[in-house]
């Protein structure tokens, strides 16, 4: 072994061989902000363009790097888009909005109105899962989620009841494949002050039988990260978190955790720039968009996270962000590459 290999074998003891087994070949940029302090519900798909939703619907062009407000919102909550139409989702109330038209039109309503509940969209159904209202339950305050999932069908504009599942306080939901996934969250304590109790469950519900499925934990505990689904794996990215045993110490999160479904394995993918938590989160030709959420500078950037050739295989990821252990991990890529030349 000469000198350079001692030295990479070091440094790999130094920061655990696993570390630097992930894979650091997706790359994030700041490519821009968001137009004001806006914060989104929910976002979205039409075409080419992201459709953020909040107060306003705001519209982003990724070629252009261009925003546009299209509306004001008619009815505020979540969100879900269907064929080309933005269904807005509140307890008391279902907004449909044409994109097209630039018009606005009153639907049917959930069956149980609630607040807390999330959205996901799945073979043109729009789903609301979970949900409720605070409880006293001994000793602690904790937001309890009723065990509800209603279906909202476009096109006869009926909401049906589908199963007693709940989702949990803060948790990520994405769709892979026809399953609703879903990640981390957990449940509000009250005493001695208001705080969340975040773990790091993982799994997701089929919509056909709608019988829950646990999968393999997280790498960590969190809540209000983002996830999305890229080439048949899972993403969740950023997040919250609390330290279970001392409620005063928490710290958002700058990780970015990859699930592969077909190994049932989780592993650390890479670092996005900006620490936040609650952002929105876009798949768009192959590329994810990660826009506000909250954060030291994070309300107003927008980051995009793409797919870079491995290398493993040989070629160099330009740009290549090396996240929280940088130079270390960065030094040993340079290592790596001398080792290579001089074979």
């Amino acid at each position: 072994m000469n000198y350079i290999q001692r030295i990479t074998a070091g440094l790999l003891l130094l920061t655990g061989f696993s570390s630097y087994c992930f894979s650091d070949n997706f790359v994030w940029r700041n490519i821009g902000n968001v137009p004001g302090n806006k914060s989104y519900h929910s976002s979205g798909v039409i075409g080419n363009k992201i459709y953020l939703i909040g107060d306003t619907i705001d519209e982003y062009d990724p070629l252009a790097n261009t925003w546009v407000t299209k509306t004001n919102v008619a009815c505020q909550g979540y969100a879900g888009i269907v064929n080309g139409k933005i269904y807005v989702i509140s307890r008391s109330s279902t907004c449909e909005y044409d994109l097209a038209q630039n018009t606005w039109s009153v639907k049917s309503t959930m069956q149980i109105p609630r607040p807390g509940f999330r959205v996901v969209v799945v073979n043109d159904k729009i789903y609301a899962l979970g949900g409720g209202t605070c409880t006293q339950t001994g000793p602690y305050d904790s937001t309890h989620y009723p065990s509800i999932t209603e279906e909202y069908d476009p096109v006869t504009d009926i909401w049906t009841i589908k199963g007693d599942h709940s989702i949990s306080y803060g948790a990520s939901i994405t769709v892979l494949n026809g399953k609703i996934y879903t990640a981390g969250g957990g449940y509000v304590a009250f005493v001695p002050l208001w705080h969340p109790v975040y773990d790091d469950d993982f799994g997701y519900y089929n919509t056909e039988t709608f019988n829950g499925v646990t999968l393999k934990k997280m790498l960590e505990s969190k809540g209000e990260a983002s996830m999305v689904a890229l080439h048949d794996k899972i993403y969740v990215i950023g997040g919250i978190h609390y330290d279970k045993q001392d409620y005063r110490s928490w710290y958002a999160l700058k990780n970015v955790e990859e699930y592969n479904p077909e190994t049932n394995t989780w592993f650390v993918k890479s670092y996005i720039n900006v620490e936040r938590w609650r952002a929105q989160a876009v798949v768009l030709n192959d590329k994810i968009y990660l826009i506000g959420g909250n954060g030291n500078e994070s309300q107003r950037t927008v980051e995009e996270g793409s797919l870079v050739p491995d290398q493993a295989n040989g070629s160099e990821a330009p740009g290549l962000h090396f996240g929280a252990v940088g130079p270390i991990k960065k030094k040993i890529h340079e290592l790596k590459k001398k080792i290579e030349n001089s074979r």
